[in-house]
């Protein structure tokens, strides 16, 4: 009665509405925000943050760092702690209506998702996807800066899972032992990147390769360690360029080439301001530099402020000398004048 006769909504948003708010109610048991379950106050931070990862280990599980590191029992105590930060900072619940956007092309990407159930759908300039349960949308936006490739609808009323980009990194930089894992799982998924024929939002990066090996880590330490010769030939390429072979001609927009950010910055966070990659108004770059990175530049930086003072004092003395030289020109002119005339 409110929405059709005091404020003459159309019939169409009316029922809409009705059946989003019927739909919340009923479920509003079963998925209550937890600022609403006021006795969850109550918890001790330990105990809600390991509430919080169990409610959503499904989408912590399918995220890629922690799908590597849950399973490694070197840094497994690590990860869990890494793993509850995230459910109790990052992670949020969200209720769609049907046919509610949830992102669409050529938006700046701030937040990845998890589907709870499949009334969501994929609208790609290749092909239309029905998005399936439990699939993470968006998830390259952890590892670098990112423009949605295509748009997201849901198309009844479905929920989702959302983790917060800034949150993720914050969380995931406070343990060395994830920090160093992130930093060598971020290069290599943007190398991944570089290889797609058809960029998408839906895309997952694969942690095993063909001999059943993880790249995310080197094989011989079990610290987690970043492999040298992996460092070594993303710095050469990061240079020189990488050489590949002709590819298949790809329907739609040619893919580009997402390559590391300049030499000095530090792992802070995953992701920056800084793009060096177009595709169809996508930006994306990754800054996954060692920290060790920082010291070079910073010496470097010295050295440039040495040389510029002593290029600065050879100007001044280049000065003096011009002006030695045009205070002292006229008398040199008429000594030659003189000697010219005494010669006539």
């Amino acid at each position: 009665m409110f929405l059709k006769h005091q404020n003459d909504i159309p019939i169409d948003l009316s029922q809409r509405v009705t059946r989003f708010l019927q739909h919340a109610y009923r479920q509003r048991s079963s998925r209550t925000a937890d600022s609403e379950v006021a006795i969850f106050g109550l918890l001790s931070k330990p105990l809600n943050a390991e509430l919080q990862f169990t409610r959503y280990k499904d989408c912590l599980y399918s995220l890629t760092l922690l799908r590597k590191i849950l399973t490694n029992e070197d840094v497994l105590y690590q990860a869990e702690t890494v793993a509850q930060k995230l459910a109790v900072k990052a992670l949020t619940t969200v209720q769609l209506a049907q046919n509610d956007m949830v992102f669409n092309r050529g938006a700046v990407a701030d937040t990845t998702y998890f589907s709870l159930d499949e009334n969501l759908r994929y609208f790609h300039y290749v092909e239309d996807v029905e998005v399936k349960n439990h699939t993470l949308i968006a998830e390259v936006a952890l590892w670098t800066a990112w423009v949605h490739i295509g748009d997201l609808v849901s198309t009844d009323m479905t929920g989702l899972v959302a983790i917060d980009i800034d949150a993720f990194c914050r969380c995931v930089s406070e343990l060395q032992e994830t920090h160093q894992q992130a930093i060598f799982l971020a290069q290599c998924i943007v190398s991944a990147l570089n290889d797609l024929d058809n960029m998408s939002d839906l895309w997952i990066y694969e942690i095993e390769d063909e001999d059943g090996e993880s790249p995310v880590m080197d094989q011989g330490s079990s610290q987690g360690e970043t492999n040298p010769w992996h460092w070594f030939w993303s710095r050469v390429t990061s240079v020189f360029g990488r050489r590949r072979g002709r590819r298949k001609k790809a329907r739609g927009p040619a893919p580009s080439a997402v390559v590391p950010a300049r030499k000095g910055l530090c792992w802070v966070c995953l992701r920056s301001r800084d793009a060096s990659m177009h595709h169809g108004g996508t930006d994306a770059v990754f800054t996954g530099i060692f920290n060790a990175e920082a010291e070079d530049a910073k010496s470097i930086c010295h050295s440039l402020k040495r040389k510029a003072k002593k290029w600065q004092r050879v100007l001044e003395d280049r000065q003096a000398i011009r002006e030695i030289v045009s205070r002292e020109a006229p008398a040199e002119k008429d000594d030659v004048l003189q000697k010219a005339e005494q010669q006539a």
